[in-house]
């Protein structure tokens, strides 16, 4: 057992002590918290910007089975939404913006990708027929 002597020479931190330790945590963590909050912004940013890739990838492939004759040659598309993760973009596909690379058998495509009315990513190409 623990006499009444032992106990008084027991040591603990003082409550001006145990004071100050949190205040240098919490003064250390609030300089800490923005850089971890531009982190979790530019990885979110990368998330959105990597699946607004592969919405613009999705339309292109379902083009590609097409005839570029049988495609417009001017205008664009309807909006499309494509489901990329838990992500919902708006893809819109415009045609012969260069008239130069239209022809009877070629067409300039444009795919604009949006995520929250926002656009976050474009890509042109060329279709043309191969024989």
């Amino acid at each position: 057992m623990i006499g009444e002597r032992e106990l008084q020479n027991v040591n603990g931190f003082t409550l001006m002590e145990v004071i100050f330790a949190l205040s240098l945590f919490a003064l250390t963590m609030s300089a800490l918290f923005p850089a971890f909050l531009d982190h979790v912004r530019f990885n979110t940013f990368s998330e959105v910007r990597s699946g607004s890739y592969q919405a613009a990838q999705v339309v292109l492939d379902k083009l590609r089975i097409e005839d570029p004759a049988s495609m417009p040659s001017s205008g664009s598309d309807s909006e499309q939404n494509v489901s990329i993760g838990s992500r919902l973009y708006a893809v819109t596909v415009s045609y012969c913006e260069e008239v130069a690379f239209c022809a009877a058998e070629t067409r300039h495509i444009t795919v604009r990708v949006n995520y929250r009315a926002e656009q976050v990513y474009e890509v042109e190409t060329v279709y043309t027929r191969l024989e």
